[in-house]
């Protein structure tokens, strides 16, 4: 590198041809199909002098640059195959782009081979960068999709994309039987993970059905509940999601066969299990109701080994790709018809738009899986098994039927590095025999990466745990910490499938090892400390029908409900009310969502913790309101439910009486007032009904002055819709009263 005094040029790198002579390359660009280089040959004597002209072809260079710009991710990758016939199209910018230049439909044109041109529903992705362009009809299967972008799309600084032309080609059309065999292969390698999946209703935990287990050493472990779920592959399908602490008291199970797989609290701090019947993930709130949904887009079968949710709102999810294949073309011996499991990642944005998607078929060769054979009938030949968002935002990809991690790049879909297994692209200096059949890689704060090696194809096999230093620029992984669990009964821990290791914040690490050799003896659940010493651990007493997917121990404090016999609303008037609850011993804040009845738009209003009433001002007279409340909390659980609704009526003048009158709260429990609030004296009749006109409650006429409130008893009242008749003097007024 040359110095000198200007930093644009001291920017630009140099390679001495000889002492009088080098090469300056001035500039690049290299996005998607196009390359631009300059280079200059300079003396170094004449170096300075040419200080001007440098200046002038940088500064020209970056005009060029500013004129147009491309693409830096477009999905589905030029020239792939496979791809459903609702297939998305994503177009991203480097930069935010102006909404005028995509409003109308005159800067694409997508034509399928077989249906013709299509027109597009076109969005753009919070990030106001990335185009997302889904058929209004389908494309048809087996043909060839030409996408065509002109130069109109343009940035917020002003700059055009240059257009763009590109092609895919959507899944050939399967015959029943073909539909009917990629079905089945696709269940087949979910049961071969998951066990047999069934219709039944859930279940609250029963003690004679939930699955026993010995704690066998409790020695101060960390601190936090165990999250885990545990189903069978024997006899009846059981599948079972637990929150335990380390003494085996339950904080929550339930029996059940439609949840499971990762049971987790997620990176936004909510629960999320994966739902087999429905083939999404769930998303619970501390309180265990489901709030949220997330499956795959693309028209693709969601996959239950992992799901990232992050506080903003993106996703990150897997999915499999059953395609039959010509497997003839590798040898002679294989099926021309193969079912092969392609996979598939995805990213999601806060309105689940598909804003990102990788596919095995684009960048992995079915052959590179080492230990499977693929002369059988079903070829499952990557098997992502979890799914981690790096330190610099890009995808770690454990592939379990690859033995490899995959680094991929979450802005241009490329391979940045594949570690082990077959085309590996590290040494790894102090671990000859590597990793196979792996799940669960994960990256610590210390940069490190931790991987559960089940070692099914070590000699003997035997799993570990492994935490290895790796250099990610020379390509070299250092194992820095490993451990297998001591001999039991003169034998190695083998785990046939599943389990993973998580780091606590203490520096222990617990384990679970998955999918054990049954009647060995071996734990399920192990928790060590920095050295390897047991501190914690437990078995299933039935170890030959149950099994642990995935377990982990976790801090945490649920964000507790607001008393439902808390929330009440007082001083009433034609414009105001105010509400109150108890408030929440961990709360952070509280949401309030309100808006006039009849309307689907909440308005919101948070409220610093501390805080148990608020007062509405500038409503409406005599107009309904409903509101909710929930807490917010710090920490690994989020949010509360939401309250129940509660609704309250502002005051209302009956016209030409100078009467306002109030009736609350509504829905009604135990008792309904109403209020009255006028000038002098009025004469006053209550009578409340069902819906068939019969006549339950009355009150006599009362003669009153200023305020008052009628209180009317619900104890003997049925829950349902009434109408409360009010006279006051010679004019009636009717409320509808819900009483719950």
């Amino acid at each position: 590198m040359v110095k000198t005094n200007d930093t644009a040029l001291s920017a630009f790198p140099i390679a001495f041809l000889s002492s009088k002579c080098a090469i300056l390359k001035c500039a690049s660009n290299n996005i998607m199909n196009n390359s631009y280089e300059i280079y200059l040959v300079i003396f170094p004597d004449t170096f300075y002098a040419m200080k001007h002209l440098l200046f002038t072809v940088f500064t020209f260079f970056l005009f060029i640059q500013a004129l147009s710009a491309q693409f830096v991710y477009v999905a589905p990758v030029p020239g792939s195959k496979y791809h459903h016939p609702d297939r998305t199209i994503i177009l991203r910018a480097a930069s935010k782009l102006k909404p005028d230049s995509y409003g109308g439909d005159n800067w694409y044109v997508v034509t399928g081979s077989l249906s013709g041109q299509h027109l597009m529903n076109v969005s753009i992705a919070d990030d106001q960068k990335t185009l997302l362009l889904k058929p209004i009809k389908l494309f048809s299967q087996g043909e060839s999709v030409n996408v065509t972008i002109n130069n109109s799309l343009i940035t917020m600084e002003g700059t055009h994309l240059e257009g763009y032309q590109f092609s895919f080609v959507i899944q050939p059309h399967y015959s029943i039987k073909e539909s009917m065999q990629l079905e089945a292969a696709a269940k087949k390698v979910m049961s071969d993970d998951f066990g047999t999946t069934r219709n039944n209703p859930a279940i609250v935990r029963d003690s004679e059905t939930f699955p026993k287990f010995t704690i066998d050493v409790n020695k101060e472990p960390s601190p936090g509940d165990i999250f885990y779920y545990t189903f069978n592959f024997q006899g009846s399908p059981n599948k079972f999601i637990s929150i335990m602490t380390s003494d085996g008291d339950s904080v929550f199970a339930q029996q059940t066969i439609a949840k499971g797989s990762t049971f987790d609290i997620n990176k936004n701090g909510y629960l999320t299990v994966f739902n087999y019947d429905s083939a999404y993930f769930e998303v619970w709130d501390s309180s265990y109701n489901v709030i949220n949904t997330y499956t795959a887009a693309n028209g693709y079968a969601t996959d239950p080994h992992d799901f990232i949710l992050l506080p903003n709102g993106h996703s990150f999810i897997i999915a499999d790709d059953p395609q039959i294949v010509d497997m003839t073309v590798y040898s002679p011996n294989y099926h021309s018809d193969a079912s092969v499991i392609g996979a598939i990642l995805q990213e999601l944005d806060s309105n689940k738009n598909l804003v990102f998607e990788w596919r095995s078929w684009d960048h992995i060769d079915i052959m590179d899986a080492k230990h499977i054979y693929f002369s059988t009938q079903i070829i499952d030949y990557v098997h992502p098994n979890s799914i981690e968002v790096d330190d610099d935002g890009n995808i770690l990809m454990s592939c379990r039927m690859l033995d490899q991690i995959l680094k991929i790049n979450s802005s241009t879909g490329d391979l940045i590095w594949r570690m082990g297994g077959g085309k590996n692209e590290f040494a790894f200096t102090n671990d000859p025999v590597q990793f196979n059949f792996q799940h669960d890689c994960r990256r610590l704060k210390n940069g490190h990466l931790t991987v559960f090696d089940n070692g099914c194809y070590h000699s003997p096999p035997v799993a570990t745990f492994k935490e290895y230093e790796v250099d990610e620029i020379n390509k070299t992984a250092k194992l820095v910490f490993s451990y297998q669990h001591p001999l039991i009964n003169g034998k190695n821990l083998q785990s046939w499938a599943m389990g993973n290791a998580q780091r606590l914040s203490n520096g222990n690490t617990f384990i679970n090892w998955g999918y054990i050799i049954p009647g060995t003896g071996s734990p399920n659940m192990t928790e060590i400390d920095s050295i390897g010493n047991i501190v914690w651990e437990m078995h299933f007493n039935d170890t030959i029908d149950f099994v642990t997917y995935r377990a982990h121990r976790y801090e945490w404090t649920p964000c507790i409900l607001i008393a439902p016999d808390s929330l009440t609303v007082s001083q009433v008037s034609e414009t105001a009310a105010d509400i109150h609850w108890k408030e929440v011993k961990n709360a952070g804040s509280y949401l309030l969502l309100f808006h006039e009845s009849g309307y689907t738009q909440w308005d919101t209003v948070k409220m610093p913790s501390g805080t148990s009433s608020y007062s509405f001002e500038n409503l409406k007279s005599g107009a309904s309101y409903d509101w909710r409340i929930q807490t917010v909390c710090t920490g690994n659980s989020k949010a509360s439910s939401l309250s129940d609704l509660q609704t309250f009526i502002t005051l209302n003048e009956i016209t030409g009486l100078g009467v306002v009158i109030s009736v609350f709260p509504n829905p009604a429990h135990e008792h309904l007032n109403v209020s009255l609030k006028q000038t002098g004296s009025v004469s006053v009749q209550l009578l409340l009904s069902d819906l068939l006109g019969k006549e339950i409650y009355s009150t006599p006429f009362h003669v009153v002055q200023g305020n008052t409130t009628f209180l009317i008893p619900l104890h003997s009242f049925a829950n349902g819709i009434y109408f409360l008749r009010m006279r006051v003097n010679d004019v009636s007024v009717i409320q509808k009263v819900m009483i719950e």
